[in-house]
């Protein structure tokens, strides 16, 4: 969870590119929890988005990011500041619940622009949208979302670490 929040984007560069190197050549996989979304971005094959404590949505790295569908999904990208700053960063409203106050019905129901009266009446469960993408909503977004500009992570050579 968060292993290079803390560092500096150089030293967080070697340590990813060596996660990365290191998965790659044993065969194995990891799983990554941030809520970094540059870093995700730039480090996974796919992605889990959770929202009080459930899934929402996940896809593949390439779908998420360009057709979020879930509504928390799509604000958090939004959320994200405009390293070059040619759109206005958008908060997302409202306060997750508390721990063991999740709303009926979508934990994301009272924050969503969404929301209908059928989302307080049972959790959504996720249903395929296209192959390798699932969501967890009554009134999910279809369009992609316009591109966002991530700051990538400072460039580290996996090959030789440099």
């Amino acid at each position: 969870d968060e292993p290079t929040t803390a560092l500096d984007v150089t030293t967080q560069a070697h340590i990813l590119a060596t996660l990365r190197r290191l998965c790659k050549s044993q065969g194995v996989a990891a799983v990554y929890v941030s809520h970094d979304l540059a870093v995700i971005k730039d480090l996974v094959d796919r992605v889990m988005v959770m929202y009080a404590g459930r899934i929402v949505e996940t896809a593949t790295r390439d779908a998420l990011f360009s057709r979020p569908s879930h509504p928390y999904t799509r604000g958090l990208l939004a959320a994200i500041p405009d390293v070059a700053g040619r759109r206005e960063l958008r908060a997302i409203g409202g306060h997750a619940p508390a721990p063991g106050q999740r709303p009926q019905g979508c934990g994301f129901g009272p924050r969503c622009e969404r929301f209908r009266a059928g989302c307080s009446q049972q959790e959504p469960l996720l249903q395929p949208l296209s192959p390798g993408h699932e969501v967890a909503c009554l009134a999910p977004h279809g369009q992609p979302l316009q591109r966002i500009a991530l700051a990538p992570i400072a460039a580290v050579d996996a090959r030789t670490d440099k």
